[in-house]
């Protein structure tokens, strides 16, 4: 079975695609299993009790449904790629997400995306963060770190920050060669400032002085 890749901020209509698709394709509450991030992520341990769960022979398929996907490290996500080529046979995943591009090509290359129909309000932080880049791509010099300050950020909000630019790179990955090194470096920050107590706004700046870099010379 092919996971399923649910875009939605919405509980309510997360939750009611869910009951409904088990209605649907009568998995019962005994054969359904519920993954939620310990704390701010879904770890690798977390994963790792899926794969034990898999192991275990069952006559009926099963549903697995892991919420706010978007929030696991990278370690996990690739172990949960393993998880399919183990499991995906005779289990069926759900993988609720806000933002889609912050899953691994390989694990949306491998699923289903379906997108709920919440309404969306126009975020002005995208197309600031979309005018930065593009100056920061065309421009010399770094008069950008001016531009880039946050003032009293939380890392919170500088973790949503490094998901858009993360968007913005994702959706040109087939026209900028330096995308896909870009997207992983700023995965790799966003991970730091949710696992660790760094500086925001050094975390920040430093991402932009590497995209600076990227288009300037080879990484």
């Amino acid at each position: 079975m092919l996971p399923l890749i649910l875009v939605s901020n919405s509980e309510k209509e997360i939750k009611r695609f869910i009951d409904d698709y088990s209605k649907e394709n009568n998995f019962s509450k005994d054969r359904t299993t519920e993954i939620s991030p310990l704390k701010k992520e879904i770890v690798i341990s977390q994963i790792r009790e899926i794969r034990k769960k898999i192991g275990i022979s069952s006559a009926l398929p099963r549903l697995f449904v892991l919420y706010n996907f978007d929030r696991a490290t990278l370690e996990a996500q690739n172990a949960f790629l393993k998880s399919l080529e183990d499991g995906a046979l005779k289990n069926q995943f759900i993988l609720n997400v806000g933002n889609e591009h912050l899953l691994l090509n390989t694990v949306r290359s491998r699923s289903t995306v379906i997108r709920l129909q919440n309404k969306k309000v126009p975020d002005k932080s995208e197309e600031k963060q979309s005018t930065l880049l593009k100056k920061i791509e065309s421009t010399a010099g770094y008069s950008f770190i001016t531009e880039a300050a946050l003032k009293n950020s939380t890392p919170e909000e500088t973790v949503k920050l490094i998901e858009i630019i993360v968007k913005y790179y994702r959706n040109k990955l087939a026209v900028e060669p330096n995308a896909s090194e870009i997207i992983k470096k700023a995965l790799s920050f966003r991970a730091l400032l949710i696992g660790n107590n760094l500086n925001s706004q050094l975390t920040y700046e430093n991402l932009l002085i590497f995209i600076y870099k990227a288009f300037r010379m080879k990484i």
